[in-house]
């Protein structure tokens, strides 16, 4: 319709007004064809553990039904410069899903934000960045993120300044950007039933979900605090997801191990379970979490490690007691007390919600922003 009527204008106008019209008509044409397609950017991790890849295509499949921009993925492994600045050049706009160490073995990705920042010299080119992570924080000299955290932070402060529009999933992150960013929780990348079992229906079961490390953290937890867990949440199975160890830890309720699973099954799992164990993280990064997201998206009531006061979850809208049981406390709430407000706020930024309130009108900003160069 547009292009009839700007068609109409070109017959009806003298012979220097319909050069100058298909001067106007050429720009926009280029506009057009630069800012209706979008280079989606993330890691290209291994199938099993892309939960960032899983996420960048979700969130991309959901925009493609509310809007005329095309997206084009790339998994980006480690390369050089100049092999990243040849894959980004053709695009005038690039969506990237940050995590440093899905570009690189110790997360310092220099090649990339390289190669960004001679393609952002261009000031018509426009960049989305939805940081997954920033950089590792550690105290510990024993391991080697201790060493390459400052590079890390580092590039972290160069990709900040030259996006044009940035999303963090947590408040955490907020005092590390100098400029204002988009907060929201991320969703989760497992599909959701359209309708979940209530929680007096479901099994008496726990799941246990996440990498090696991370679940012999949570074994160490459950065994120091059985007797206080036992009081109160009475599950009679473990059902232990991922990589299997292969060191077993032992329980007093026998632990099922069911590996690596597909998204619907994974679906199907939580669906059917009480209750979710997650110590891997501090209830102030629970935002961040996929893993979190797939629990409070399937109502389960989820046991969180001890930590301190939570200021930043507070922020994220995520209370102890209301939304979370921590493990270490003496009274436990009541297992469905929690799943229900945890699924609750869950509801409040599931994936429709990214799209409408977070990354439609980021994109339709970007779109506008063509015509002004």
């Amino acid at each position: 319709m547009f292009y009839l009527a700007y068609s109409y204008r070109v017959i009806d106008s003298s012979p220097g007004q319909v050069l100058a019209t298909y001067r106007s008509l050429a720009m926009f044409l280029e506009n057009i064809r630069s800012s209706d397609n979008c280079l989606v950017i993330s890691p290209a991790f291994p199938a099993s553990m892309n939960g960032v890849q899983d996420f960048a295509g979700l969130l991309a499949s959901a925009l493609s039904l509310k809007t005329l921009v095309k997206f084009h993925f790339l998994s980006l492994p480690s390369l050089s410069e100049n092999a990243i600045s040849a894959l980004v050049h053709p695009h005038s706009f690039i969506h990237l899903h940050y995590v440093g160490y899905g570009y690189s073995k110790y997360g310092t990705p220099w090649n990339l934000v390289r190669a960004l920042e001679k393609w952002k010299q261009n000031n018509r080119n426009q960049l989305l960045i939805t940081f997954h992570e920033l950089f590792a924080e550690s105290i510990a000299p024993w391991k080697k993120s201790f060493y390459f955290q400052k590079y890390q932070k580092l590039l972290f402060h160069r990709l900040s300044k030259i996006a044009d529009f940035a999303v963090v999933s947590c408040h955490a992150f907020q005092p590390h950007f100098s400029s204002p960013i988009s907060k929201f929780p991320v969703f989760s990348n497992i599909p959701v039933p359209t309708l979940l079992f209530p929680f007096e229906m479901r099994n008496d079961y726990a799941v246990i979900w996440g990498n090696l490390e991370a679940k012999r953290s949570a074994y160490s937890f459950l065994g120091k605090y059985d007797q206080t867990i036992s009081k109160y949440w009475k599950w009679t199975k473990m059902i232990d997801i991922g990589v299997l160890d292969p060191l077993p830890p032992s329980l007093p309720v026998p632990i099922i191990h069911v590996g690596f699973l597909k998204a619907d099954e994974i679906s199907s799992l939580l669906s059917s379970c009480k209750y979710a164990v997650l110590t891997s993280y501090s209830p102030d990064y629970f935002s961040k979490s996929g893993i979190f997201a797939a629990y409070a998206s399937h109502g389960l009531a989820v046991l969180s490690a001890p930590s301190k006061e939570n200021y930043f979850a507070s922020l994220d809208g995520l209370s102890e007691s209301i939304h979370f049981q921590k493990i270490n406390k003496e009274d436990y709430q009541h297992p469905s007390f929690l799943a229900y407000n945890l699924n609750a706020w869950y509801g409040e930024h599931d994936l429709a919600k990214h799209v409408k309130l977070i990354y439609l009108p980021i994109i339709r900003e970007i779109v506008q922003n063509h015509f002004r160069y």
